[in-house]
């Protein structure tokens, strides 16, 4: 067999391979897009179908839900297509577009995970006063992370491109934002590392709060009253949401950090291969897959609903 022979049959062997990882990754991609969708869309359609969820917290749960579908429907069939076949075949303009409500819906929906933490700890700290205020906080903590999130994603779209990088835009060629160093690192704190402190902060705050209740409820003494019966099971509930906290947190970190850490790594590597960047954005994308399922896991009455509305059966009480 000559030279020439085993050559073509290596070129080959390599193409083959290059397909097979192509079409196992475009299908992950997919799978996780659709996840995203399905999973959010339950969310959405169990808080506004369910009577028994229409409380403060959960409509920070149902604005976090539809920034996650937002981002599943107009955000991420386009990065699948686009990363399997390594062309743009959309219309140039929205290449930037599509990087604004990239940005806008990501951190939409990070900005939600804080409102949900501040929520949860007023809630858990001064829980007389909260409930008269809880409606209003709760509106005004989710208006805050839309105009904070949609400013983020102007600042993609509209800021000078000396200060961000350039979006390369060809027809039929390629779409790909090149930050500067700079950028990324400001990204990487407002986007990740100042969230994640907040997050930190609070969980830190809750988990003090209830193991001082709990101490005093262990040194409590005399029968249990209607009132002490009460109070017991509030605690539960301030435990369990508690332990929710940290799942929250652990999730979060877990699948943004390789996008904080890579992000600035990339910016300074010129030639990184685009590979690196596309599993870490992937990772960012799965915590949007990830938040119903942590919710359901730890809410009785949600995991409820969720049952219920995919077999469209009736409310839960």
């Amino acid at each position: 067999m000559s030279n020439n022979t085993t050559g073509a049959l290596a070129s080959d062997d390599d193409q083959q391979m290059a397909l097979v990882g192509t079409i196992i990754v475009a299908l992950t991609m997919a799978a996780i897009n659709v996840a995203v969708v399905l999973g959010n869309a339950v969310v959405v359609v169990s808080i506004c179908r369910h009577k028994a969820l229409h409380v403060a917290h959960n409509y920070v749960l149902l604005s976090l839900a539809v920034a996650d579908l937002l981002l599943g429907v107009a955000v991420l069939p386009v990065h699948v297509v686009y990363a399997t076949t390594a062309v743009w075949t959309f219309a140039a303009w929205y290449c930037r577009v599509s990087f604004a409500l990239d940005v806008a819906l990501s951190n939409c929906s990070i900005l939600h995970l804080c409102v949900i933490a501040g929520e949860r700890l007023l809630a858990l700290r001064w829980p007389l006063h909260y409930r008269k205020v809880a409606r209003v906080l709760v509106a005004w903590g989710v208006c805050l992370a839309w105009l904070l999130s949609a400013g983020m994603g102007i600042v993609v779209a509209a800021v000078p491109r000396s200060w961000h990088g350039d979006g390369v835009v060809e027809a039929g060629g390629a779409c790909v934002l090149a930050v500067t160093f700079r950028f990324a690192v400001v990204c990487g704190l407002l986007s990740f590392y100042a969230p994640l402190a907040f997050m930190a902060a609070a969980y830190v705050w809750m988990a003090l709060t209830v193991k001082r209740q709990l101490r005093r409820t262990a040194a409590a003494d005399g029968p249990a009253t209607p009132a002490a019966r009460v109070a017991a099971r509030r605690l539960r509930s301030e435990v369990a949401l508690t332990r929710a906290m940290a799942a929250v947190l652990g999730v979060f970190f877990v699948f943004w950090l390789p996008f904080a850490t890579l992000n600035p790594w990339v910016a300074l590597h010129a030639d990184a291969p685009t590979s690196v960047m596309t599993f870490a954005t992937w990772c960012g994308y799965a915590n949007s897959m990830v938040n119903p399922i942590v919710y359901s896991i730890f809410s009785v009455k949600m995991r409820a609903a969720f049952f219920a509305t995919i077999r469209c059966r009736g409310g839960v009480s």
